[in-house]
């Protein structure tokens, strides 16, 4: 396999931007929409294309989301832990899987304690895995990682938050020529359904048309939304989960 000297931006945004902005900002809403394995992997996977319509260029193909999976643990009653694996990297700093670390006992965001870890392809790949952290909009370097599998990882997670030494950190500043791509080279149209009973929607760049899939491969989702206290679900996880608590046949509001 060919491996890339930069990260690709979809892949790359959906875990340092995405997942960790969401984990350092709200960490108690990330824990619980993702200690669900099944219910964590819908929502990720969902999420991924969402994200990745804003993230990626416009002669990007689409990443898969498969290998997407999640894997919540505690350690002792401290700490609760959801390992989160992500599509196969290619490129530097794109990331094999990351974890997101919150105090078990925090009743708020703001007096929970919160750390966001990956494990990602080391500048020296193909071989080689590198341990990284964002903290305060930072991306930090902490050196080696384990060998690129769950039970490797979740054994240095447990290691470290178990172990009072301090590990070694350095800013990465490999992220920062980074930008999204510029939607000013190539036009690109987007088209939206919003239908009473499903929706869907479309790009139009130059004179091919693409529909988007959803998670589970189809042209539209269910047009149902379920507001919960800090998130907000869509589609057809929320019409199959949330269907006994939706309301029904409204168009508009005025």
């Amino acid at each position: 396999m060919a491996y890339l000297e930069k990260p690709r931006q979809q892949h790359y945004y959906f875990v340092h931007r995405y997942l960790a902005d969401k984990f350092n900002n709200v960490p108690l809403a990330a824990i619980r929409d993702y200690w669900s394995p099944v219910g964590g992997v819908q929502e990720l996977k969902a999420m991924w294309a969402i994200q990745a319509m804003s993230s990626k260029g416009p002669a990007d193909e689409f990443i898969s989301p498969d290998g997407i999976e999640v894997h919540p643990f505690m350690v002792g009653d401290k700490f609760k832990v959801v390992i989160i694996t992500f599509p196969e990297p290619k490129g530097v700093v794109e990331a094999f899987m990351a974890a997101g670390i919150v105090s078990a006992n925090a009743t708020s965001n703001e007096d929970c304690e919160v750390k966001f870890y990956t494990l990602e392809l080391s500048p020296s790949r193909p071989n080689l895995t590198m341990l990284g952290s964002w903290r305060n909009g930072a991306h930090f370097n902490h050196g080696d990682g384990p060998p690129p599998t769950v039970d490797n990882f979740k054994q240095r997670i447990i290691n470290m938050l178990t172990d009072n030494s301090e590990i070694s950190e350095s800013p990465i500043s490999l992220d920062q020529p980074l930008q999204r791509p510029s939607m000013s080279r190539t036009k690109i149209d987007y088209g939206i359904d919003l239908g009473t009973t499903n929706s869907a929607i479309a790009r139009l760049d130059g004179q091919e048309a693409q529909i988007f899939k959803s998670d589970i491969q189809k042209d539209t989702v269910p047009s149902c939304v379920h507001f919960r206290k800090t998130t907000v679900v869509v589609g057809e996880r929320a019409f199959s989960r949330y269907s006994d608590e939706k309301i029904d046949a409204f168009k508009r509001f005025s």
